[in-house]
């Protein structure tokens, strides 16, 4: 796949279109040293920053396949999302949210970036406060949420990975979520069935924990008619974006 923009930079453009003609060819090497040089020469700011937002566009706005690389992500887009972020701009923050773990070095910055424990939600928080008509946003945050309660669940019958008070929070959260945003009709219902099972679950759990007669919650399970294993498979059916 090839991405061409026009760097209004013979230099520039040569290099860039090298890169990928080297790289979908399977010369490492070669595109490597391309890539190098294209970010070396990546000097002006203006032309940096257009780059960036339209590649990013074009790989989470319209879902084109590119491997973005870890140069090109080091020195020439998380800089550029840093920056937009501390500006509020979007789609930058959802973007920030959506490129891939960089280095160390990077997560630090975005922790320092951020303030909150709760980064990944925290920065589709903002997004939405800037941008609340923005669909990708809405759609990676209920997702992030039902991944959190499918998380939470991963050690049933031996126990949750998060407290009954985290699981009824996250779950409140969606609902609200689905009453505020326009969701394709059918995720709604997926999700909607899916939180009701989540809700039944942490409810059985609470009630388990609280006696002391029935030593096994898959037992407990079998005497109350409930399947928490439909909460996993609930979750499975709903469609995922990244």
């Amino acid at each position: 796949m090839i991405i061409d923009f026009n760097f209004n930079d013979d230099k520039l453009d040569f290099l860039w279109k090298e890169y990928q003609n080297k790289r979908n060819l399977g010369l490492k090497k070669d595109s490597n040293s391309l890539l190098n040089q294209f970010i070396n020469q990546l000097k002006d700011k203006y032309i940096n920053e257009e780059f960036v937002r339209f590649i990013l566009g074009k790989v989470y706005d319209e879902n084109v396949e590119f491997d973005l690389q870890y140069p090109l992500l080091k020195h020439i887009i998380f800089p550029v999302l840093v920056n937009d972020y501390k500006e509020k701009r979007m789609p930058a923050i959802r973007w920030l949210w959506q490129i891939p773990y960089i280095d160390e070095e990077c997560n630090l910055k975005i922790d320092e970036l951020v303030g909150s424990e709760e980064l990944r939600e925290t920065i589709l928080l903002l997004a939405l406060k800037v941008d609340k008509n923005d669909i990708i946003s809405q759609q990676l945050l209920l997702h992030y949420y039902v991944s959190y309660l499918e998380f939470g669940i991963h050690e049933l019958p031996q126990g949750l990975l998060i407290s009954l008070d985290e699981g009824f929070e996250i779950v409140k959260k969606i609902e609200e979520l689905i009453v505020k945003y326009k969701y394709d009709n059918l995720l709604v219902e997926l999700i909607t069935n899916a939180i009701y099972l989540y809700e039944r679950l942490f409810s059985e759990w609470k009630e388990y924990k609280s006696q002391n007669e029935i030593k096994y919650f898959e037992i407990w399970c079998e005497m109350n008619n409930f399947d928490y294993c439909d909460c996993r498979a609930k979750v499975m059916s709903i469609p995922r974006i990244h």
